[in-house]
């Protein structure tokens, strides 16, 4: 029986019945690994990190500096739904194209798509590039969006200072890039005023407002209660005095609009303690306070926000702010009702307020103030009309950016 048994013939496996051999199970889980490592890094940062996003990244610039991110060519983003980024090198953009609008990062990417019509308005091609890209050989005018933030300088630049400040993001090295500029263009007056003082050449330069978002409100607001306005890209006609609406008529467009209050920001103490008042002063009220401070409304999500929303707030974060101009022109876009508290920059608050496009309200009155513009539905109307007719025109204009460019190809 020990000799049959030693002379009988293996016994079938599954490696002696098939000629192939078995693939080791640790091979599968080390190819997916690789995969999921390639989609994260040509995944753009908010697709792969999603509302974290705003935070790693400034811990990681507070760490390491500014870092070279990797992004994939013509991705869209949640934050770049609206307009597909070209992240081409240098060498690959035709000649014609003598204007390089680098912008860092997608917070930045708006004001880039802003700036890139109204430049080609005046006759200046220009392409907008992923500023992790390195031009430093690139001879061509570059407009620096987030400056502050790059890692590589061209030779021939403008800084599109858009920081407060009081901000913690001017840090000598950013300083020392404004120098270098041909110029600094800033949004602000009062800004204006204090870089001059330090020896730059600066200009005040408004931040561009998107045309093809006015251009989507305008066709929303064909029904608004107070007034029809135009259906064309050209500026309305700015008519501030409107009759009454009918009260049912107020009451449909209200129903689109269920967000009472909406605000969307960085957390501090001083917002918080506002969102505080707000929330005890409007209870019993049964409205919708929506306070969004946890990095968590941007993209879709944050316009879906603004367009259901009847009154916007612009809080201050840090103190002696100017106006936050690049929050006030997208809600002007969107033609919203915007109460805001007052800034450090009285000229700028004029261009606003003079036109009856914001609503201006001390710290003090600011929660009453809110309370009042929801129980007036004629003045929050009103707000609305005249912040899209002003948006149309900050749209349109092309005065200041006209002075910008010239005070940068005759410096130095």
């Amino acid at each position: 029986m020990a000799g049959a048994a030693a002379s009988a013939p293996p016994a079938a496996t599954s490696e002696s019945v098939s000629p192939e051999r078995k693939v080791p199970s640790w091979l599968f889980y080390a190819l997916a690994l690789l995969a999921g490592a390639r989609l994260f890094l040509v995944a753009p940062e908010a697709a792969r990190f999603g509302p974290a996003w705003p935070l790693l990244r400034s811990f990681r610039l507070g760490r390491q500096g500014p870092v070279r991110v990797r992004t994939s060519r013509a991705l869209r983003s949640e934050e770049q739904h609206w307009f597909e980024v070209l992240n081409e090198d240098a060498g690959a953009l035709p000649e014609s194209e003598r204007i390089v609008i680098l912008y860092w990062g997608s917070v930045f990417l708006e004001t880039a798509h802003g700036l890139h019509v109204v430049l080609n308005r005046l006759g200046y091609e220009s392409a907008i590039v992923d500023g992790n890209s390195d031009h430093r050989r690139d001879p061509r005018l570059h407009i620096l969006l987030g400056a502050n933030f790059m890692k590589f300088l061209p030779e021939n630049f403008i800084v599109y200072q858009m920081e407060q400040k009081t901000s913690k993001w001017i840090t000598p090295q950013y300083e020392s890039t404004m120098r270098r500029a041909k110029c600094v263009w800033d949004f602000s007056p009062a800004n204006v005023e204090h870089w001059q003082a330090k020896g730059y050449t600066a200009a005040y330069v408004p931040l561009p407002v998107v045309t093809e978002t006015v251009i989507e409100t305008q066709q929303r607001y064909q029904g608004h209660p107070l007034a029809a306005l135009s259906n064309d890209s050209s500026p309305a006609s700015a008519a501030a005095d409107a009759t009454e609406a009918p009260e049912s008529v107020v009451e449909q467009w209200d129903k689109t609009r269920p967000i009472d209050v909406l605000f969307y920001g960085a957390p501090n103490h001083h917002r918080a303690k506002i969102r505080k008042q707000l929330e005890e002063a409007a209870e019993g009220k049964d409205l919708k306070i929506l306070f969004s401070m946890h990095y968590s409304l941007f993209g879709k999500r944050r316009e879906a926000a603004i367009q259901r929303a009847k009154v916007v707030l612009n809080l201050h974060y840090y103190e002696g702010a100017s106006l936050e101009v690049h929050r006030i022109h997208h809600l002007l876009a969107h033609g919203k009702a915007i109460v805001s508290e007052r800034s450090a920059d009285p000229r700028l608050d004029e261009v606003y307020e003079k036109r009856g496009a914001v609503f201006f309200a001390s710290e003090e009155s600011l929660v009453a103030d809110v309370l009042a513009l929801l129980e007036d539905s004629n003045t929050r109307l009103r707000l609305e009309q005249n912040s899209l007719g002003l948006a149309q025109e900050l749209a349109w204009d092309t005065e200041r950016l006209e002075t910008g460019m010239k005070l940068a190809t005759t410096t130095r």
